[in-house]
């Protein structure tokens, strides 16, 4: 317990600013998503909502996610915004991290589409913030971040296979955590 509370401490002594600090380069732009726990944990969870459908919805999710992100991040990578309008993007993206949880604890009660138009705003929201801070003019920048956020959902949905008969649970504490996360984080930025 005291363990747990040290970390959880010292990752929140933190700066909420997880982007910033890019530079335009295909390794760079791969690592941030894994780097970033806001991506991250956003990524591995339209992973784990695409393994509740069946199989050929499913694998809509993630693809809604990176199309949404990569054409958002092409039309803000020519926009050169304040400080202020990034903080209100960062907002936006812990806003995510919490409305995902509740989007997916809710996923029997919401139409596919409506599950596929919210990923879509979430992934849109994602990408434009990248596009803003990354030169997306670089093609090596543009696919180290589709490649990286690929590999996430991927992940997200093989560990979500793997505890979906049995584990559950696991799948719903996972989410309810990552939500409680984007609002300390959310808190924290204000």
């Amino acid at each position: 317990m005291k363990k747990s509370i040290l970390l959880f401490t010292l990752f929140f002594s933190l700066p909420v600013l997880a982007h910033t600090d890019h530079s335009d380069t295909f390794f760079s732009a791969f690592y941030h998503p894994f780097s970033g726990w806001d991506h991250l944990l956003t990524m591995l969870i339209i992973g784990m909502m695409a393994c509740f459908f069946p199989l050929r919805r499913g694998v809509l999710l993630p693809i809604i996610f990176v199309l949404s992100f990569s054409l958002a991040g092409i039309v803000a990578s020519s926009f050169v915004i304040s400080s202020t309008s990034m903080q209100l993007l960062n907002q936006l993206i812990w806003i995510s991290l919490i409305g995902l949880p509740i989007v997916h604890f809710f996923m029997t009660r919401l139409s596919a589409w409506g599950i596929f138009s919210l990923t879509g705003l979430i992934g849109g929201i994602h990408g434009f913030t990248h596009g803003v801070e990354m030169s997306f003019s670089s093609g090596t920048v543009f696919l180290g971040l589709i490649l990286a956020t690929t590999c996430i959902h991927i992940i997200g949905f093989g560990v979500a296979q793997l505890c979906v008969q049995k584990n559950v649970w696991i799948i719903r504490a996972f989410t309810v955590s990552s939500g409680f996360l984007g609002a300390l984080a959310l808190i924290q930025s204000i």
